[in-house]
């Protein structure tokens, strides 16, 4: 029987969304998620253009991480760690943040794009049987997209200025967004891409927000049931036709959808066409989705 003191649990606050794991290790050397929780608070809307955080974004955010570590510790977690990505990385005022999410947590720090992705990688596959072989793990954030490819560690990987908050807020002005604005958005994706030689990508292992939600709207799956996506495969003129369909809606369309979590419905339009424009480069195959990642890296390295 797993006593709860077995238990840690992961915090992984986004640009976009909060998410924390807590998880524990059986007696047979197995992970088992105790919880899973998600929580849009838009840490890094509007500030990717200033470089400074919003006060009320902050304040947002530091009460989703101080609820989600409080469940933590009362499902018995011995170590509550958190992590900061892109919206921290950015931010010239990040040690506002900093400090009062380290005085929530047990640990606390902002870590590189680069290791964002090779911890992505680690994390990416939980739960799927993948097989031999190579693939790309992709995880499109509010801020960053990170790309690491490899077979049980990543021999390459990069982190890009690209992300479904950021790229809504620097393109797509208008509601729906115009042709033009679509056109500029998918010129600035394609040269981030070509400038890190992203190309002739192996199977794809998508997960976040985006993916998951893309393959909620591609298969019908309603967002409270997020879960029932993981490990499910999608083809390639899926993503391109549900990129599409999402860019030719307006935002109250999106938001009353019941497969999209209405926080999301806003960015998902420069969320899901990354996502189309990045698995326009794989070389063949379909696109596997996980909602896995860093998390569970970090969860899995706590426990030993």
């Amino acid at each position: 029987m797993t006593r709860s003191s077995d238990r840690v649990a992961a915090i992984d606050v986004g640009s976009n969304t909060v998410l924390c794991l807590v998880l524990e290790r059986a007696d047979d050397g197995s992970l088992r998620r105790v919880v899973d929780r998600a929580t849009i608070t838009g840490l890094g809307r509007g500030s990717f253009g200033r470089g400074q955080l919003d006060d009320e974004a902050i304040a947002r955010t530091i009460a989703a991480v101080r609820a989600h570590a409080d469940e933590a510790r009362a499902l018995g977690a011995r170590v509550v760690r958190g992590v900061g990505t892109s919206a921290l990385r950015d931010a010239s005022d990040r040690e506002r943040f900093v400090s009062l999410a380290a005085a929530v947590l047990d640990r606390f720090e902002v870590i590189s794009g680069d290791e964002e992705a090779r911890l992505t990688f680690e994390g990416a596959a939980a739960g799927l049987a993948l097989g031999a072989g190579e693939h790309a793990v992709l995880d499109i954030g509010g801020g960053s997209t990170e790309i690491a490819i490899g077979e049980r560690h990543a021999r390459w990987r990069t982190s890009l200025q690209l992300g479904s908050v950021r790229l809504y807020e620097r393109w797509l002005a208008s509601d729906p967004p115009t042709p033009s604005q679509i056109a500029a958005l998918i010129d600035a994706i394609e040269r981030a891409l070509d400038a890190r030689g992203v190309e002739a990508l192996p199977p794809i292992v998508a997960l976040a927000g985006t993916a998951t939600t893309v393959a909620c709207v591609a298969r019908g799956i309603p967002w409270p049931e997020i879960e029932r996506v993981h490990g499910l495969v999608l083809r390639p003129d899926e993503i391109e036709a549900v990129a599409a369909d999402l860019a030719g809606r307006t935002s109250d369309a999106r938001r009353t959808d019941p497969t999209i979590e209405p926080a999301r419905a806003d960015v998902l339009v420069a969320g899901a066409i990354l996502f189309a424009r990045v698995v326009r480069r794989m070389r063949e195959g379909a696109v596997t989705i996980s909602d896995g990642g860093l998390r569970w890296a970090l969860a899995d390295a706590l426990l030993g």
